[in-house]
């Protein structure tokens, strides 16, 4: 056990937005989020940014919408530029918090 010296109350932390990359991957998005929700500390806002090549895939991430309602889920193909680019800088412009997460 390392001692950090911070002797922070939970109610002054910082909270960072989580910012997640799915592409063609709703079982190990699935765990991800599991992951998160279940170990994750001081966060403020997770969105996925998902692109699904098929009916398939596109069904399971709406299954996984309704599973996890407090997530954010953007369609990269719902965007204009239908790009990852385009969608992350949308993303980061409309948020006015410091700290972001990224996970792939």
């Amino acid at each position: 056990h390392l001692p950090l010296g911070l002797n922070v109350s939970s109610h002054h932390r910082y909270k960072a937005d989580v910012v997640v990359f799915s592409e063609d991957s709703p079982l190990q998005l699935y765990a991800c989020l599991e992951s998160l929700f279940a170990k994750g500390r001081d966060v403020n806002e997770v969105y996925v940014l998902y692109k699904g090549g098929d009916h398939e895939f596109q069904r399971a991430y709406l299954n996984l919408q309704s599973e996890f309602h407090t997530v954010h889920f953007l369609n990269v193909c719902d965007y204009p530029g239908n790009d990852y680019a385009t969608l992350i800088t949308r993303v980061l412009e409309n948020k006015k918090h410091a700290y972001r997460i990224f996970l792939i």
